[in-house]
């Protein structure tokens, strides 16, 4: 970061970068490993020594090796900001509270999900176990949730268990409904991540997985399961 002095300022037990989607475009700071590396979450680099938050621990700067990143466009000032070491209670919605989790592979930003689970609205009783120990990978390069062929084979037998009128034609990689999205009945989608010192339940309800055809540049009349199958060789979950 050319002037990664002026605009870093110490608050706390962590350093932060502010303006970073309006100033940054490449992180360049020799001192702390960050030179020709370019900030896409999960993009691993190649024959890269990358140890930046290691260092800046290592030196009493920062208390945990954890990147937190905030974007806002409503705050122009605070709007793009990068945590190294930490992150803000006050940034957060009213409410809401953040677990730190631990990867299982130090290569990968993969989290373990010790299980899947789908719940029908309808029976708060019923909850259909879809997966077990998966490793699922935050990254903003998806736009809906991608899984490897042969779990959605397992997760289309599954969804329409709990919804008989989904249509998941086989040389497709989506599940739909031939209605409108409102007039979906909902559902729940559980993932259950957790490490060796705890777990959390993370659910997304159906309206939140579900999008109208349009958006996809498919038939208006469809609504479609934002789950889709992912051609790459992994075989990790993307959410």
């Amino acid at each position: 970061l050319a002037d990664f002095e002026r605009s870093t300022e110490l608050t706390g037990d962590f350093l932060e970068i502010q303006n970073v989607v309006s100033g940054v475009n490449q992180l360049r700071y020799d001192s702390y490993g960050f030179f020709g590396f370019k900030p896409y979450l999960g993009a691993k680099q190649q024959n890269l020594n990358m140890s930046p938050l290691y260092s800046l621990r290592k030196e009493g700067k920062i208390d945990h090796a954890v990147l937190s990143l905030y974007l806002s466009k409503e705050n122009e000032v605070r709007g793009s900001t990068v945590k190294l070491g930490g992150w803000d209670q006050v940034a957060l919605a009213k409410g809401e509270h953040l677990d730190m989790f631990t990867c299982p592979d130090s290569e990968d930003w993969g989290l373990h999900a010790s299980q899947i689970t789908l719940k029908d609205s309808n029976d708060e009783g019923y909850s259909l176990p879809v997966m077990d120990d998966v490793t699922v990978s935050i990254d903003p390069m998806f736009r809906y949730i991608h899984v490897p062929k042969n779990d959605f084979t397992k997760l289309k037998v599954a969804l329409r268990k709990i919804r008989p009128d989904l249509d998941c034609p086989g040389a497709e990689n989506s599940c739909r409904f031939v209605r409108s999205c409102k007039n979906v009945r909902d559902f729940e989608l559980s993932i259950e991540i957790s490490d060796p010192d705890h777990r959390r339940n993370f659910t997304l309800s159906g309206k939140q997985l579900l999008v109208e055809g349009g958006l996809l540049k498919k038939a208006h009349e469809h609504c479609y399961v934002a789950i889709f199958s992912t051609t790459l060789e992994t075989p990790n979950w993307y959410l």
